[in-house]
């Protein structure tokens, strides 16, 4: 009998087999994917963790971009005032460095608000990407601990009910038997070679 080919040539056998292979794969195959699924859940508390950091990193670089964008936004309020005065009074040489200042102050306050946008949008989809980890390893260790419980009563019923039954059912029906035609088959072999040995010996 081959390891590979499952043995069709007897139903007690089949069964018998079929409830040790039902063990095996039952108390084997699932605490592989149990502890690749813990695995994993290690892997998503570390990207929670880092989440946590990345969410503290960005919140203190906000704050120093927003207390920047107020002193820019406040520079560029005093250097506009600045040029209505001018204006008002004369065309002064002044009022060309005062433009061009107040430009300089608006790309720097765009500047700021477009670091923050992306801060905040890089911030969001880590987030993003947490959440469907997190997911994704609740329902996988939830599925894990399913196929788990499911693979122990495989392996219970392949043990304790498959197997019995086929092995006894095969000694019973099968086995049995044919011991006695092996039996029966010596006993008429070893009746007949002392009649052959006697036949030999006769002149």
């Amino acid at each position: 009998m081959s390891i590979f080919t499952p043995p069709t040539d007897n139903l007690y056998k089949f069964v018998a087999l079929s409830g040790i292979v039902l063990f095996l794969a039952g108390f084997l195959i699932p605490p592989v994917f149990f502890q690749e699924t813990g695995m994993e859940y290690l892997k998503q508390l570390r990207g929670s963790d880092e989440l946590q950091v990345q969410e503290r990193f960005v919140n203190q670089r906000l704050e120093t971009l927003k207390l920047r964008e107020r002193q820019a936004i406040d520079e560029r309020d005093k250097l506009q005032k600045r040029l209505v005065e001018l204006n008002a009074a004369s065309n002064s040489p002044e009022v060309e460095k005062l433009e061009g200042r107040i430009k300089e102050a608006n790309r720097e306050v765009q500047s700021i608000a477009d670091a923050s946008y992306e801060l905040s949008l890089s911030l969001e989809l880590k987030r993003a990407q947490v959440n469907s980890e997190d997911t994704v390893s609740f329902n996988r260790r939830r599925d894990s601990r399913v196929f788990l419980v499911g693979g122990w009563i495989v392996g219970f019923i392949g043990f304790f009910i498959f197997a019995p039954i086929g092995f006894v059912l095969w000694y019973k029906k099968l086995q049995r038997h044919q011991d006695l035609v092996c039996a029966k088959e010596a006993q008429d072999k070893l009746a007949a070679a002392p009649a052959n040995k006697r036949i030999e010996r006769e002149p």
